[in-house]
């Protein structure tokens, strides 16, 4: 299991490009601010609210978070779903992604 994914090269000769995995735990946790109706579980000195382990070449995304009451819990977790997909990809050219969504309660 590795820490960094390589990018996908646009021109050959040029060098490689690593990108770490901490690079799209941010990426992700900075893009679902955006994101009405949600809100990350607060991180703690033990547990990321938003984790990426690359597995099979693929990126593998554990997200915690509270969706706020009177929302449909199973759609805006699609909605954030396809978000994360679109942001990393649009980011990083990286298209290989499996997001995987913890609720953790809800808010008013």
């Amino acid at each position: 299991m590795a820490d960094y994914i390589v990018a996908k090269n646009r021109e050959k000769y040029i060098g490689m490009i690593g990108l770490s995995t901490a690079v799209f735990e941010s990426i992700v946790a900075f893009s679902l601010e955006d994101i009405k109706g949600i809100k990350l579980v607060p991180a703690t000195r033990f547990r990321k609210n938003v984790t990426c382990k690359v597995e099979d070449d693929k990126l593998n995304f554990n997200l915690s978070l509270t969706v706020k009451t009177g929302n449909n819990v199973n759609e805006i977790c699609r909605r954030v779903q396809n978000h994360v997909i679109k942001v990393v990809y649009n980011m990083t050219d990286f298209d290989d992604v499996i997001v995987n969504i913890d609720v953790r309660g809800f808010y008013i």
